[in-house]
Formats: C-alpha cells, structure tokens, sequence
C-alpha cells in the first residue's frame, strides 16, 4: 500500500508477503486491518 499527501507525494510505503490466505475477501480484510495499523503507526486518526 502507498501513502501520499493531496500533492501527490508517497509519505510511506508498505508491502506484505502472507501464505496460505484462504479466500480473496480475506486477503482484502487482512489489507484493511494492515492500512489501518500504518495508518495509526503514522498518526493519523481521522481522514478529512
């Protein structure tokens, strides 16, 4: 996943390697639960 600001420009970057995910809506689920972690990792709490 990239992060980046309303000019455009990446803040943070993240990727992840995991095997044996039993379905694509998990995969999406676990990608969801991953961005929101960064997401407080960065300290961002509320999106405009």
């Amino acid at each position: 996943m990239i992060v980046s600001n309303s000019r455009g420009e990446i803040l943070a970057s993240k990727q992840t390697l995991h095997r044996e995910i039993a379905s694509l809506f998990a995969a999406e689920g676990y990608a969801c639960l991953q961005a929101l972690l960064l997401g407080t990792h960065l300290g961002i709490y509320q999106l405009p």
